[in-house]
């Protein structure tokens, strides 16, 4: 089985890329805000390879 999509609803979106990008070595593909103005709410897509 491989999972293609999950959604993991965090708090801080920064934290929450630093805490993956550093403790699972996940590379940020895309980082865009979720709604143009809310910087808080964001969608985090990362690279598909894994490392």
């Amino acid at each position: 089985m491989r999972i293609q999509f999950a959604e993991l609803p965090v708090v801080n979106g920064l934290r929450a890329r630093k805490f993956y990008t550093r403790h699972f070595d996940y590379q940020v593909a895309d980082d865009r805000p979720m709604l143009q103005g809310n910087e808080d709410n964001r969608w985090l897509i990362r690279d598909g390879r894994f490392r």
